[in-house]
């Protein structure tokens, strides 16, 4: 009887750590996924203040672009380093997605014809 008793309690024994095994990996897992979405959450906060920071770039390039437009055309030519820096700026905002509104005025720009420094 005693040999079963021991049996019986090795058994308890053995599901109680199975258990506690159990329990610290579902612990474990669930604070390290509680960190994983504040990671996450840190992430996405910051993709959007980037996304921010380039339509903002964009628009200010945008306007810089209309406002050397309308400067230049109204004069009817350009200096060889203004004509450079339009270049960068126009590259500059179509890389920050600047869509084509741009595009007609920089081709204009580029045809006007060359002033010395």
């Amino acid at each position: 009887m005693s040999e079963l008793r021991l049996g019986e309690i090795v058994g308890a024994f053995g599901l109680i750590v199975t258990i506690g095994t159990f329990l610290n990996f579902y612990y474990k897992t669930r604070h390290n996924y509680e960190a994983l979405q504040e990671r996450v959450a840190k992430i996405e906060e910051f993709v959007k203040q980037e996304n921010l920071i380039a339509a903002t770039m964009q628009a200010v390039l945008h306007d810089m672009m209309i406002s050397k437009y309308q400067v230049y055309m109204g004069s009817g030519s350009i200096l060889m380093m203004e004509r450079h820096n339009l270049t960068r700026i126009y590259e500059q905002y179509k890389a920050f997605g600047g869509n084509g509104t741009i595009d007609k005025y920089y081709q204009e720009l580029m045809a006007l014809p060359t002033k010395g420094d």
